[in-house]
């Protein structure tokens, strides 16, 4: 019983008249702060579609431009990429540096005996004291199924599908 009276002398010193409007004070300043943050809720969702559109538009803008570096680029590069008309010294050029390659080649092959290994076969060399070069050579000789012609149809396929630029004017030459 005692605590009772001290609980309502405590409440009518605080100026709260029962415990229902105890509840009501409670319930009231629940209500606003719950408004309050829905308020706050509301307006960082509108700073948060600000921002979004912000990175929308600025993705926009940098993919025109890389867009635009892209076309001058190629546009450049497609501007007569040979402007000497004489494609017959260019062609006689371009045999000069296969013969050259095909003479390292071979070079190479007598280097690495290809023609001691089989057709079709394969070997190989280990070199344990080596640290920072080849450890490893595997030298494999096959009759190969294709022709000349398939292979240059792969390798500018393979040219096409790495996005160069340069490629569709390489194969016309």
């Amino acid at each position: 019983m005692k605590k009772s009276v001290d609980i309502r002398r405590f409440m009518t010193e605080r100026g709260i008249e029962s415990s229902q409007s105890v509840w009501k004070a409670i319930t009231t300043r629940q209500c606003k702060l719950r408004l309050e943050a829905e308020e706050t809720n509301a307006s960082l969702r509108r700073l948060l579609q600000l921002h979004k559109n912000e990175v929308r538009n600025m993705k926009r803008m940098f993919r025109r431009r890389i867009d635009k570096e892209h076309k001058d680029l190629f546009i450049v590069k497609m501007r007569d990429p040979v402007p000497n008309q004489d494609h017959t010294g260019v062609f006689a050029e371009l045999l000069r540096d296969i013969d050259d390659l095909y003479v390292s080649v071979d070079v190479l092959f007598q280097n690495k005996a290809m023609g001691t290994i089989h057709c079709p076969g394969q070997a190989y060399q280990v070199y344990p004291d080596v640290t920072n070069d080849i450890f490893v050579e595997f030298l494999e000789k096959s009759i190969l199924p294709f022709s000349t012609h398939q292979t240059c149809q792969a390798v500018w396929k393979s040219l096409g599908k790495q996005r160069r630029p340069e490629a569709h004017v390489l194969s016309q030459v």
